[in-house]
């Protein structure tokens, strides 16, 4: 199973969904540390956030393993073990990477989407209202690149 730190974009941002993988530095930018932290952070500052941690299944759905406290995803109701199936009536998977990727692409502070979610033994939707994504989370994000990032340089060497 892919780990996936989701703090959506969903997030799952479901992302997230998302997420700063999406982001990462091209060859050329990531070989100056600087450019690749701005291009990040700009990339990234107008992403909305949901406050979910999740772990990707085998079958393309993802669990949330946290709700970020005071965070949009508790607000609207999110569960630990909670699987998310489906963002705005687009199934999580392969086969709808496309239509998830435009999904995740309007993903904006303020914006309303809605998750399908797998509880127990029905699903159900649950609306949450994306919020500006905090600072410390864009820190983390862009930190865990650029740590990947170094040791991926340090193999090839």
């Amino acid at each position: 199973m892919r780990k996936l730190t989701l703090i959506l974009v969903v997030a799952l941002a479901v992302g997230t969904v998302a997420v700063a993988g999406e982001y990462k530095c091209s060859k050329g930018v990531a070989d100056d540390t600087q450019n690749c932290l701005n291009m990040m952070a700009a990339k990234l500052e107008n992403k909305g956030w949901v406050g979910l941690h999740l772990d990707q299944t085998e079958d393309g759905a993802y669990k949330i393993e946290m709700v970020v406290e005071e965070s949009p995803a508790e607000a609207a109701g999110f569960k630990v073990g909670d699987k998310l199936v489906a963002l705005n009536g687009v199934r999580f998977g392969d086969a709808n990477e496309e239509a998830l990727t435009k999904e995740w692409e309007n993903m904006k502070p303020g914006k309303e989407v809605s998750y399908t979610v797998s509880r127990g033994i029905k699903e159900m939707d649950i609306s949450v209202t994306l919020a500006q994504l905090p600072d410390e989370v864009l820190a983390q994000w862009v930190g865990q690149h650029m740590l990947e990032h170094a040791s991926v340089a340090q193999a090839q060497k």
